[in-house]
């Protein structure tokens, strides 16, 4: 085992070495084509083209390399694919002639079973002549021990068939792996070609726009040496006119020192105009504060103004319910006047009295006792709509207030208004007086009850008082 393993290892010294004998020279060569390109581009006038098209050409032989060595791996590795597709072809075949030879044996030894069976039988029947029983001995001795060689032969067999079909199938199973380790090996390939002249053509399309570049650079430097020859021409010109020029210098100087003087005045009088102008600025701006600080004035009072307003109408909405709850209360009255009415025909009350008299104590103390919780559920939500209506008064009253305060002027129709409603509020019937009504009808159906006589008429009309919808 040791010199396979150093042999291996010599080998695997040996693909390192030249892979790295061919980085080597591969970096020899960029090395010389750089050291060249920058020998070039080191001169007085470098020829930029030949530099980029070197380049360019530098940039195609390392790409078609490139592709060369990914082609010619793709075709080693379908190669070996090929081989190993191949090899798993003959194994197949050579499993197939093992099964051949297995099932062959397998009929033999059914055959020489059948023999020693019929040679059994003959052997039994011969027993009954002596002078053959030695002879079908003899026979039967050689045929057992011609069965038992083929029975070991057989097992033999069997024994090497099961070994070399796990072995093939162990081979199949790594030719398998190995196939598809090589289609994705090969399906990576063929990404990197992809990849590869994707790259080739985005660099060629670079390469053609760096080309337009440098047409539009060379243009622009022609350009430019003919501007360099007309300033030339201009500047020789421009000298000419500055002679000229100097000597109107020289009179203009002379022009110059009388109006400096004129200047110095002049600035006085700017140092004063300076003066005011800051003192208008300085006033300016503080009116602009002051406008400022009253438009936010303004705004806050919009907005306190709006909240007013919302709550005034807040209040118009509960006066509404107000009114709403006091028309109730008026037919209310109504009801118990009707009611009132009704009592006074004595003659169909004593009717009714005379057709109720088998009515039992029970019922109409079960019927007093129903009433007079009615009565406190009605006393409890007019105590509740009491408390409501004066805590409505004093919000009215503090917005008026606030309205009389904020917005004087513009509120005095608003408060008109709400004295009016208040006044007339104020002039309705008040709630004792329904509570009265209702107690002279409890306190009639209580002496009913003590007289020991019904009251289902009286009933009847105290029913109205309490079919009245409750209010909100």
């Amino acid at each position: 085992m040791e010199p396979t393993t150093s042999a291996a290892h010599i080998l695997q010294q040996s693909d390192e070495l030249d892979k790295l004998t061919k980085e080597l020279e591969k970096c020899r060569a960029d090395k010389e084509f750089v050291w060249g390109l920058w020998k070039k581009l080191q001169k007085n006038n470098p020829d930029l083209n030949a530099a980029i098209e070197m380049v360019v050409q530098r940039e195609k032989i390392n790409h078609q390399q490139r592709l060369d060595h990914l082609l010619a791996y793709g075709q080693e590795k379908e190669n070996e694919f090929d081989k190993l597709s191949e090899e798993i072809q003959q194994l197949n075949k050579s499993l197939e002639e093992e099964r051949e030879e297995r099932n062959r044996l397998q009929s033999v030894n059914q055959q020489l079973t059948s023999e020693l069976a019929t040679a059994v039988a003959d052997l039994s029947t011969a027993n009954s002549s002596i002078p053959g029983y030695q002879e079908m001995e003899k026979m039967y001795i050689c045929l057992k021990e011609r069965n038992n060689r083929v029975e070991t032969e057989f097992g033999v067999l069997q024994q090497q068939f099961s070994t070399q079909e796990h072995i093939y199938k162990e081979q199949i199973n790594e030719m398998t792996d190995k196939m598809r380790s090589l289609a994705l090996e090969n399906s990576s390939l063929s990404s990197h070609v992809l990849a590869g002249e994707t790259r080739r053509r985005n660099m060629q399309e670079e390469l053609n726009e760096f080309g337009k570049q440098l047409k539009e650079v060379n243009e622009e430097c022609n350009q430019r040496v003919d501007a360099t020859r007309e300033l030339d021409e201009l500047l020789s010109c421009n000298r000419d006119k500055l002679e000229q020029r100097e000597v109107e210098l020289e009179r203009v100087n002379r022009e110059n020192e009388d109006m400096r003087s004129q200047l110095k005045e002049c600035v006085v009088e700017g140092e004063r105009h300076k003066l005011c102008n800051n003192e208008t600025r300085s006033l300016v701006k503080h009116l602009g504060d002051n406008l400022k600080k009253k438009e936010e004035d303004l705004k806050n009072t919009k907005s306190l103004n709006e909240l007013l307003n919302n709550k005034v109408m807040e209040l118009e909405r509960e006066n509404t319910h107000l009114k709403e709850h006091m028309k109730e209360l008026e037919i209310f009255k109504l009801n118990i006047t009707q009611m009132q009415h009704c009592e006074t025909d004595t003659q169909t009350t004593r009717d009714l009295l005379s057709l109720g008299s088998d009515m039992s104590s029970e019922v109409v103390v079960q019927l007093l006792e129903s009433k007079t919780l009615e009565f406190n559920q009605l006393k409890i939500s007019h105590d509740r709509r009491l408390a409501r209506y004066k805590e409505l008064q004093t919000a009215h009253k503090l917005l008026k207030d606030q309205l009389s305060t904020y917005a004087p002027d513009s509120m005095l129709s608003v408060q008109k208004q709400n004295d009016v409603e208040e006044r007339a509020l104020n002039e309705r019937v008040p709630v004792d007086s329904t509570l009265t009504i209702t107690y002279e009808t409890h306190a009639k159906v209580l002496a009913c009850y003590l007289n020991a006589k019904p009251c289902q008429t009286l009933c009847n009309h105290a029913n109205p008082i309490y079919s009245i919808p409750m209010p909100r």
